[in-house]
């Protein structure tokens, strides 16, 4: 409904549109009638002083009883002259609310002012006393910017033009408002004076009162009163989100304690288990009974020592340590605040698992220590292919570790005698000797060395004949020697090479973008013989593209070679298995790069490679494709609550996703796809 500006009874709209009369005048025609009356009662023009054109106002004919609409009909028709005498009105309001605060809207009220011999035509509004008419009608409001006292007059104007007027003094009181402070810390009482923001939002409507950032480990808001949800958040810590009441005057103290967000989370399983390497992981956390895996690769012989620190008060936490069967092999279960694994010398290489686990209610903050070291006086024979054909050479690596530097013997067998066997490498060895069925080394006083030689299969030699290796090493500060470990078998395989494995790409991008992570998916076939144990590596496309892991069904990994590599888990005749490659895409990257990857089989020197090439890609700047690249999806209708609430989470903690920093619009783009949908 259109408002009534002049208080004449008639909507502004329709004083425009239909009677042409003046919206913020009540008597357009200055007769002494308001417009609604002339129109609604008397049936007389508003815009015509007189109506009927006899020489008096239609106010005038109406006091002295005439028709205003009838020329025959006129006061100069009339029995009783018209009377020279008027009453001047008398002027009166009041307001609502009586104590109004700072903005708070007031009501003014005229309907107390009257006039005795005829009625009111006219109200007029000074609120600033500065002789100026704000507003006009009976009933009017205002609202005042500042406190202190202020005068309102009020000027009432009759149907004859005798008017009265009153002034009155209005109090306006400070606007109502409270506080709220307080102090932001870490779990150990101590300021954090990195950047925080704090967002102060009305409890019902999640509306942004006020905001602001601290760098100095204190805050503080003031707010009008009422149900406020305080989130403090920074980009290292979890966000503290409480909800507390405000009163008038008061100050309300919500001290935030940030706990300090877990880097490897979500890591609740062996599947999800976070990788980590020799070190010391601090601010981690198990929260509510659950558990944290990671997984650490270890090279056959190593020895490894973990150990977790925690405040007993705070909950209880145990640990175990897994084989890469997933089998455990030692645990730590005590009442104090920390515990311990110690693992003297691994039996294979592979991923080990580290579980923590949480048997409290309580979020309980802990560090993480992994000390890996080869084992006291191990030494490792590594065979680089264990099947070999008639005439073909492998290459044997004796690594030594002792816990003394001192002389010492090693000395390697095999049976029975290969044709040909030399030695290539003799690192810290004084003194190498090489037979048909021996390589015997003089170290020259160390605690660690190398011996590497080749062995040359003989041209005779059948299908399924094995190579044993047997050999120690005689140190002299112990009284036994000590055995050589690891490979020890060399089968001759003179079978086909040819058409036994096949390399095919399952899932791999188009295009990729500077500076993120992407995978490619690769599946392995075994088309015949026998179960075999794969190796898989690659090139990613140097320097623009490198491999940073292999994840899937594999045994063990190294990513230190110019060419990483990754050992599968074995794989039967006839199946099929796959293995994932990540790379890392440099944030200079332009054009095309080539990924070369390969499978050998170890068994039969088999082969199979692909080459593939992918675009690289500058980051998007159309807001569906930026918004598609955040979440992940194909299309914007395929967008959850889920990809909403983890886009507004990484933006507030100043994360990237897929090289692309998430703005403000983008979090507007996602909301809107979603809801769109």
């Amino acid at each position: 409904m259109d408002a009534d500006s002049d208080g004449d009874g008639l909507d502004d709209g329709e004083e425009i549109n239909r009677h042409g009369t003046d919206p913020n005048s009540a008597d357009t025609d200055g007769d002494g009638l308001a417009d609604g009356e002339e129109i609604n009662q008397y049936g007389t023009d508003p815009n015509s002083a007189d109506t009927d054109d006899d020489g008096y106002d239609d106010n005038n004919e109406i006091i002295e009883g005439t028709n205003p609409t009838d020329p025959e009909d006129s006061p100069s028709d009339s029995d009783s002259p018209p009377s020279d005498d008027n009453s001047p009105p008398t002027a009166d309001f009041s307001w609502s609310p009586t104590n109004p605060s700072v903005g708070e809207t007031i009501t003014f009220e005229a309907s107390s002012s009257s006039d005795s011999d005829g009625r009111i035509s006219e109200y007029r509004w000074d609120f600033d006393d500065d002789g100026t008419i704000e507003k006009t009608g009976e009933s009017v409001s205002n609202t005042r910017t500042s406190p202190g006292e202020y005068t309102v007059t009020l000027t009432v104007i009759d149907n004859d033009d005798a008017m009265n007027t009153t002034t009155q003094k209005i109090p306006a009181e400070p606007e109502l408002s409270g506080f709220i402070t307080g102090s932001i810390t870490d779990t150990t009482g101590n300021p954090i004076n990195s950047p925080v923001k704090y967002s102060i939002m009305n409890s019902t409507t999640d509306e942004v009162v006020t905001s602001g950032n601290t760098t100095n480990g204190e805050y503080t808001a003031t707010v009008p009163p009422g149900s406020y949800r305080i989130v403090i958040s920074s980009s290292e810590y979890d966000d503290f989100v409480i909800t507390r009441d405000v009163k008038t005057d008061a100050t309300t103290t919500v001290d935030a304690v940030l706990e300090p967000t877990d880097e490897f989370e979500p890591n609740n399983d062996f599947e999800t288990a976070a990788s980590i390497t020799e070190g010391r992981y601090s601010s981690l956390q198990a929260d509510g009974g659950e558990s944290d895996y990671f997984a650490i690769t270890l090279d056959q012989g190593y020895s490894i020592d973990v150990s977790i620190d925690f405040n007993h008060t705070d909950g209880n936490l145990e640990m175990e340590f897994y084989n890469p069967d997933q089998q455990v092999v030692e645990d730590s279960f005590s009442t104090t605040n920390n515990e311990t694994v110690s693992i003297n010398s691994v039996s294979e290489s592979g991923t080990y698992y580290i579980h923590v686990n949480s048997s409290s209610e309580m979020l309980v903050p802990y560090n993480l220590t992994a000390t890996v070291g080869p084992d006291e006086n191990n030494v490792v024979r590594t065979i680089n292919d264990t099947s070999a054909a008639p005439g073909d050479s492998v290459e044997v690596t004796i690594d030594a570790q002792l816990n003394d530097k001192q002389e010492f013997t090693v000395v390697d067998e095999i049976n029975p005698g290969p044709t040909d066997v030399e030695v290539t490498g003799s690192d810290s060895f004084r003194l190498v000797e090489s037979e048909s069925d021996a390589v015997i080394g003089l170290s020259s006083g160390t605690d660690s060395a190398s011996l590497v030689y080749e062995v040359t299969i003989p041209e005779g030699a059948n299908n399924g004949e094995t190579f044993t290796f047997s050999g120690a090493v005689d140190d002299s500060s112990t009284p036994d020697e000590i055995d050589i470990t690891g490979d020890s078998e060399v089968t001759v395989n003179t079978t086909d090479r040819s058409e036994s494995i096949q390399l095919r790409t399952i899932d791999a991008p188009q295009t990729i973008q500077p500076a993120t992570t992407f995978t490619v998916t690769y599946a392995i076939e075994n088309i015949g013989g026998n179960t075999t144990a794969y190796t898989i590596e690659g090139i990613g496309g140097e320097p623009n593209v490198t491999i940073t892991d292999f994840s899937g069904d594999i045994l063990s990994s190294n990513l230190d070679r110019t060419r990483p590599s990754a050992t599968t888990n074995g794989v039967g005749a006839g199946e099929t298995t796959s293995v994932t490659v990540e790379y890392q895409v440099a944030a200079t990257a332009t054009g095309t790069v080539t990924l070369d990857t390969t499978v050998r089989d170890p068994l039969t020197g088999a082969t199979s490679s692909l080459s593939q090439n992918v675009s690289i890609t500058q980051v998007p700047e159309d807001p569906t494709q930026r918004a598609l690249q955040i979440t992940g999806r194909e299309n914007p209708d395929a967008l959850t609550q889920s990809d909403v609430t983890a886009a507004i989470t990484r933006f507030s903690r100043g994360q990237s996703v897929n090289g692309i920093e998430i703005k403000q619009d983008d979090i507007t783009a996602i909301v809107t796809f979603f809801e769109r949908d």
